[in-house]
């Protein structure tokens, strides 16, 4: 919004300049190329101006859209003046990752479930079973006495089975799960490395973006005050327009890189929150911890 209006107030000096240098050129002070290129700034204004009147409106409607707001909600957007300052440590950074992180657990099991199986091997290298069953039958010396008069015969059946031979089965079956085992360590370790190198670059990257912040928001306030005294110098006429003109690009050019900064810093703010599920400005965790319950 700031950078439509700035537009406006250059257009209008634009056109401003340009009836000046008109008369100049009429009373033939100045040179014919010198008002050209006073229009051509004019136009260029008047389209840097359209399209960002297109791009307000245009990201206006999807703010309100994301917040769900209506159409003709007012919004005005102010960029802030202060961001939070800390220091981060890598170590504790890390540190709290691995203990706040989904992740970090899913390491663990990945090893424990890759020794189930290899412990799982080893008991089977040598299958027993046994079996046993017991039963009653009637029993008689003749058909009529099994339904009359029968006597109780006990059956009792006791069976074991052992292999003498499975031809290397249960061999190549302990060789696969070790190989299993040792590859989920190698991908843990790796994946783990990966780990740290990430929190270890965001870390870096928060840092990076606190001090370009800090440069950033300094150029921007110098080119500030550097455009109010040209516009100043301007209106008594001690600065052409091409030179305002050029004042106002760098100035707009210096806020730009201002509020990208200020974006790219409070991403990354964000982005190290999430993965450690920590805020190191207030020093306290972002979720609330489970307590055991030691009542019998």
């Amino acid at each position: 919004m700031k950078t439509y209006r700035l537009l406006l107030v250059l257009l209008l000096f634009s056109i401003e300049g340009l009836a000046q240098e008109k008369a100049l050129y009429e009373m033939g002070s100045t040179f014919e190329d010198k008002l050209l290129q006073i229009e051509l700034a004019m136009l260029t204004s008047k389209q840097e101006a359209a399209q960002a009147k297109v791009n307000l409106e245009t990201s206006s409607l999807r703010l309100k859209s994301n917040l769900g707001l209506n159409e003709s909600a007012e919004i005005t957007l102010l960029s802030p003046q202060e961001y939070p300052v800390f220091p981060v440590d890598v170590d504790k950074a890390i540190s709290l990752a691995f203990e706040n992180r989904a992740e970090a657990l899913g390491f663990e099991r990945r090893k424990l479930e890759a020794d189930a199986q290899v412990a799982e091997a080893k008991g089977e290298r040598m299958q027993m079973n046994l079996a046993a069953s017991y039963g009653l039958n009637n029993a008689a010396l003749t058909w009529a006495d099994i339904y009359r008069n029968p006597d109780n015969q006990a059956l009792v059946n006791l069976a074991l089975s052992v292999p003498v031979l499975d031809w290397g089965r249960n061999k190549a079956r302990m060789s696969l799960a070790q190989a299993n085992k040792k590859l989920v360590e190698y991908e843990v370790a790796q994946e783990v490395i990966n780990f740290e190198q990430e929190i270890f670059t965001k870390v870096k990257n928060f840092e990076m973006l606190e001090e370009r912040l800090s440069v950033s928001k300094l150029s921007s306030e110098v080119a500030q005050k550097r455009y109010d005294l040209a516009v100043k110098r301007y209106q008594t006429g001690n600065v052409s327009l091409t030179d305002l003109n050029i004042v106002q690009q760098e100035k707009d050019s210096s806020k730009r890189l201002y509020v990208g900064s200020l974006r790219d810093y409070w991403l990354a703010y964000f982005e190290l929150r999430q993965l450690t599920l920590y805020d190191f400005e207030s020093g306290q965790l972002l979720y609330i911890p489970e307590v055991e319950d030691t009542k019998p």
